[in-house]
């Protein structure tokens, strides 16, 4: 979105001097959110972002944090993909300086937006949202709410990609819960179900076995026997079908973490019973970052390197990593079957101005 910037300290309420003042700037920050036909929204963008920066990191600089969480909800659905960008980045910001009380009323605005950029077009986007979901995660004192919204918002959306990146998103955000943990029977009963059609059969498998690793065997056998007959039934075909493609000769091996025909991403991580021995639950962690490879070769650290152009340090290591790699020719034979989808990936890179010159 293009837009006339205006002096930041003109709409920022850190340097005027009455209250009235800082109603009508709050106000008109957010007339700028909520306008999609006005130009605005980056100059909000910035004086949010310019009074979180001045701030005292203790509290949101504004009065109504739900009119603008309100405004956010529609900025994250801008055209323009570095509006989105920036809107998540601000809501990320503003997460650990909610108060308690205001903290699920304000991201219950903006939840359903901020789970579908999970599956945004700019990986840049559909990481930050990630990331600030995953910090919405280690603050909320009701973690139900994002589950309850990751279920209606992205598994239940018509949309395949989305329903994919947010099948591929639950261990992380799990992870991110600090040991919080959601009553788990509504989301892995809507996984599972999620197998009836054989394109997501692979990625929930392999996210049905993290969510077993990060609660817990017992937890997770618990949630299972918890759940509708059907669905139980439906569960125990995959443990048979994983058991089935463990012992055929294209199946993972525990120990190198690889498949010899592996179609995607997640055809290359263990696809093993959900219900292991203990020796091979200890081997799955330890080869875990063999794993989780993307594109056939690359750690998805790398990709996540690549994909925050805010960190340069990172990103001109993993632009050094990934060239090293791309010039082994053993790893460019790994690559070949997913050359489409690592074009993709370069593309969005370039379009969102990654620069390839390691300093």
């Amino acid at each position: 979105m293009t837009s006339m910037m205006h002096d930041v300290r003109s709409l920022s309420p850190l340097f005027v001097g009455s209250d009235k003042n800082v109603s009508s700037n709050e106000q008109e920050m957010v007339r700028r959110l909520t306008d999609a036909g006005y130009n605005g929204r980056d100059d909000a963008l910035e004086w949010l972002k310019a009074s979180i920066r001045q701030g005292d990191g203790s509290h949101v600089p504004f009065s109504d944090p739900l009119s603008v969480f309100h405004g956010l909800s529609l900025a994250v659905e801008d055209d323009e993909w570095d509006t989105r960008y920036q809107c998540v980045k601000v809501v990320s910001d503003l997460i650990p300086l909610l108060d308690t009380d205001d903290m699920d009323q304000c991201m219950n605005e903006i939840l359903p937006q901020m789970v579908c950029r999970l599956g945004d077009t700019k990986i840049t986007v559909s990481m930050a949202a990630l990331s600030a979901l995953g910090k919405y995660a280690g603050h909320t004192t009701d973690i139900q709410i994002l589950y309850n919204a990751i279920v209606c918002y992205g598994l239940k959306a018509d949309d395949d990609k989305l329903r994919q990146s947010v099948i591929d998103s639950i261990p992380s955000l799990l992870e991110a819960s600090e040991g919080h943990r959601p009553k788990l029977e509504h989301l892995v009963a809507t996984l599972i179900e999620l197998t009836f059609d054989a394109h997501f059969l692979r990625p929930v498998e392999t996210c049905l076995r993290k969510i077993s690793s990060c609660v817990g065997a017992a937890e997770f056998d618990t949630c299972i026997d918890q759940l509708p007959t059907a669905t139980q039934e439906q569960y125990h075909e995959l443990q048979n079908d994983a058991v089935v493609n463990a012992n055929t000769p294209d199946s993972v091996d525990m120990l190198s973490g690889m498949s010899a025909d592996a179609d995607s991403p997640e055809d290359r991580m263990l696809a093993a019973p959900l219900q292991v021995s203990q020796k091979d639950l200890r081997k799955s962690q330890i080869n875990s970052e063999k794993a989780d490879m993307l594109y056939g070769f690359i750690p998805s650290r790398i990709v996540n390197s690549l994909s925050n152009p805010n960190d340069s340090r990172s990103l001109s290591q993993a632009i050094e990593e990934l060239r090293v790699m791309v010039s082994d020719s053993e790893k460019v034979a790994e690559l070949q079957p997913h050359m489409p989808d690592f074009l993709e990936f370069l593309g969005s890179l370039l379009d969102d101005g990654v620069s390839f010159q390691v300093l």
